[in-house]
């Protein structure tokens, strides 16, 4: 009988990001193709991740976080990044990719530093309702209200009772 086989691996993995690791891992030579053993990919190629051969991936830097980017969409091959690595200070400035990455790390943290602005202004919001809403708060307001009203009027004995009965 003839068994047929899905495109996928047993951890659901498509043949095509199959092929995306082994690049990263192997370079895109591994298979031999080219007889010269030349790398037929250049850093610059458009499904290339610039981010990855300049240091960082975003994709990467924030797995199983709440900024989680998924799974970068282009190539991050470590025979690329050495590639590029291997270039002058001038060579790189040339292709602007450590710029570009330096703009979206910017714009990340500027988006995480709202991101923590609101949740602590959630808190504040939360706490003061939760004071407002909770008897036993507003009871202690009420008599540090009382016995400071007693200290005003000179009913220092009642004030000393009263502050006592609220510590």
């Amino acid at each position: 009988h003839t068994h047929t086989h899905t495109h996928t691996t047993p951890h659901n993995m498509s043949i095509s990001e199959m092929r995306k690791q082994l690049d990263a891992l192997m370079g895109t030579n591994r298979d031999g193709d080219d007889p010269y053993g030349r790398n037929l990919k250049h850093f610059s190629d458009r499904d290339v991740c610039k981010y990855y051969i300049c240091g960082l991936c975003p994709h990467d830097a924030f797995t199983n976080t709440k900024k989680e980017m998924g799974p970068c969409p282009n190539l991050h091959s470590e025979p690329l990044k050495m590639q590029y690595e291997v270039l002058d200070e001038r060579q790189r400035k040339d292709y602007d990719y450590d710029r570009h990455l330096g703009r979206i790390l910017d714009e990340i943290v500027r988006d995480c530093d709202a991101t923590v602005i609101k949740q602590e202004q959630k808190l504040k919001e939360y706490e003061a309702e939760k004071l407002e809403n909770d008897p036993l708060s507003r009871q202690i307001s009420s008599l540090q209200a009382q016995a400071e009203k007693l200290g005003e009027e000179g009913k220092v004995d009642e004030y000393m009772k009263l502050n006592a009965e609220i510590k």
